[in-house]
């Protein structure tokens, strides 16, 4: 008795059969296209069975059969995933969605399915040929051979049943086989046997040698690979493409390992002759991106990781990885976009969460910034790089007590971490709690001697409190350990100033000068020579300044009080004409050089610079009461 779907479908064949005997001659074309409709034919009515009854089986797997003809796999997976719940021993099932597999590209669960399906039915001729088109794609050409030679052994052995699915065991069976014999469904079979000629077996025996070779030249390289050996593996994964220039997993791993080895230009050649064989390939795309990044090629890594996001949207990783790119191209607001859609996609993504904070940071949204680093913490509560970050941004909101706990967290967990003294060091000087602050600086040099920051940071303290010649000592050791530190010197510099030593201090600003010939190093020494007398020399360090600053006001009118106090007043003249060029309302300047008229002789003039500034400071004041 044929139930109600196969009735429909035998109407259907029956109809069809009439139409071509209307035309027996009709061009191969005109076939496929009514072979396309017979497909979307059965598809509907299988459909409708399905929705009176969803579990039969029948149904099932000639829907999946069309659908995978159509091309329309997820449509076909579903299907036998159906069917494989209903029949767990389904031959048919495991045979269409191993063809699924191999469309897909994913060879190693196709290979999966066919062993299922021969482990089920050993003589299932199809599933013999389909393994061993997937061990020819692998490029396992041993197996291959095995499963060619035992699919001929099957051919020569039964009556082959053209265009059928070899159902096997009445376990698997759909049905009766009379049904499917009354049914012209070839176009149904997913691959239908392809012959295999003796003199292409034996093709496949004349190379097997050469194969053979490679498989061990591959495992060779792998184990280098695993082991760390990255130019011995990348020695056998060329050995392996001299033989076979098309395999695939040997160029994908000669990239990698020529990168691991420092040699990303020739890692982006490999990676881009992967994408010849394997364009839809997302991790291809993915470390290609990762290569451009290292070489600074942002804008390449930006558009490889968008590529590999495309075929494979659900990667966290690839999402994190652009946004990193991103970020360093200062493109911050994209970058957290990225950033959001990983850690959507993973949750618990430390380092999205840590990047997302930093680039919130550099946008200056200190909040949302603390938020993530916050969050971080919960997912690692005792991370030190996070308790730091999360500690920084309270001392930059200058919420200084909430600092401070947060560090005494750090110094419970770091404990011989001199970094977080030092931080913790500079939250209490902020706070202006100098004593405790000295306390965890001298710890950061009790725990790293060699570090001169420690004694910098600590010299700062100490002058804050003017303990000046403690400070010295702390300076003078930092110096040691970084001779040609600018900033260690113009510290050290300005204790010998508030020392009144300034020779010292002459000595340490002329040790910068050195390094770097700074327009402010020139004006402080030059006032340090102007406190010891030396008029000459200040005069000269004045006058490099301008010669560096040309509209240095304050340079002129220091060079021209020293040019007064030489005696050299027709210079200092010059100097306050030159200001007043500069500030026509610097009532100093006026006065200055009505004193230099004075002393020059010149008393009409003089007099008339006395009143010009008398003018000036008396408008000053009214606008002064007026405000």
């Amino acid at each position: 008795m044929h139930d109600e779907l196969e009735n429909e479908l035998i109407k259907n064949v029956m109809k069809r059969r009439r139409s071509l005997q209307n035309y027996p001659k009709a061009p191969s074309a005109c076939r496929k296209v009514r072979s396309k409709e017979d497909l979307e034919t059965i598809i509907t009515i299988c459909s409708r069975k399905l929705q009176k009854d969803p579990s039969h089986l029948r149904a099932l797997y000639l829907r999946s059969s069309a659908y995978l003809k159509k091309n329309l796999l997820v449509e076909a997976m579903q299907d036998t995933q159906e069917l494989l719940k209903l029949d767990p021993r389904n031959i048919n099932a495991f045979y269409i969605r191993g063809c699924c597999y191999e469309k897909l590209g994913e060879i190693d669960k196709s290979i999966q399915d066919f062993t299922t399906v021969l482990k089920l039915e050993p003589n299932h001729i199809n599933a013999a040929y389909a393994r061993g088109a997937c061990q020819n794609r692998k490029g396992n050409f041993s197996l291959a051979l095995e499963d060619y030679t035992m699919a001929l052994e099957i051919d020569s052995n039964d009556d082959k049943k053209n265009g059928f699915l070899n159902t096997g065991s009445t376990a698997s069976r759909i049905s009766t086989a009379t049904f499917e014999d009354n049914l012209d469904l070839k176009s149904l079979d997913p691959t239908p046997p392809t012959s295999r000629s003796e003199n292409e077996i034996q093709n496949i025996r004349v190379n097997l040698g050469v194969e053979d070779q490679v498989e061990k030249l591959y495992t060779r390289a792998n184990s280098a690979k695993k082991s760390g050996n990255y130019q011995e593996a990348i020695n056998y994964y060329s050995q392996v493409l001299e033989r076979n220039p098309y395999h695939f997993k040997s160029l994908f791993n000669r990239g990698f390992a020529y990168e691991k080895i420092g040699m990303p230009h020739r890692a982006l050649e490999d990676y881009t002759s992967c994408t010849k064989l394997q364009k839809d390939n997302a991790l291809i795309y993915y470390n290609r991106g990762i290569t451009y990044e290292r070489l600074n090629n942002l804008d390449s890594a930006v558009r490889d990781f968008t590529v590999a996001i495309k075929i494979s949207p659900d990667k966290a990783d690839f999402y994190h990885n652009r946004g990193y790119a991103l970020m360093r191209k200062d493109e911050h607001q994209k970058a957290i976009q990225d950033y959001t859609r990983a850690i959507n996609l993973k949750a618990g993504n430390l380092k999205s969460y840590l990047n997302r904070a930093c680039c919130w940071e550099k946008l200056g949204s200190l909040e949302k910034a603390l938020d993530d680093y916050k969050l971080c913490q919960r997912i690692e509560p005792s991370n030190i790089a996070v308790l730091q970050q999360i500690a920084k941004i309270q001392e930059k909101q200058e919420n200084y007590q909430e600092a401070l706990e947060t560090l005494n967290r750090l110094a419970e967990l770091s404990g011989s971490n001199p970094e977080t003294y030092n931080t913790r060091g500079l939250a209490l000087k902020c706070m202006q709690n100098y004593q405790l602050a000295l306390k965890d600086f001298s710890k950061c040099i009790e725990l790293s001697p060699k570090n001169f920051l420690y004694y910098k940071n600590r010299a700062s303290c100490l002058i804050e409190t003017r303990n000046y010649n403690q400070a010295l000592k702390d300076l003078t050791k930092a110096i040691s350990l970084d001779k040609r530190n600018r900033d260690l010197l113009s510290m050290r510099a300005k204790v010998w100033k508030k020392l009144r030593k300034f020779d010292r201090a002459i000595k340490d600003y002329s040790r910068q000068l050195e390094i770097d010939a700074c327009a402010r190093v020139y004006s402080k020494r030059g006032y340090c020579y102007a406190k010891l007398s030396n008029f000459k020399e200040a005069i000269l360090d004045y006058s490099q300044l301008i010669s560096l600053e040309p509209q240095n006001k304050g340079a002129f009118f220091n060079r021209g009080v020293l040019n007064d106090r030489a005696g050299d007043h027709q210079a200092a003249i010059e100097d306050f004409t030159k200001v007043i060029e500069l500030d026509p309302k610097s009532t100093n300047a006026y006065f200055k050089r009505g004193c230099c008229y004075d002393k020059a002789g010149e008393l009409e003039l003089a007099i008339c610079d006395y009143s010009f500034a008398l003018e000036l400071e008396m408008t000053c004041e009214k606008q002064c009461n007026v405000e």
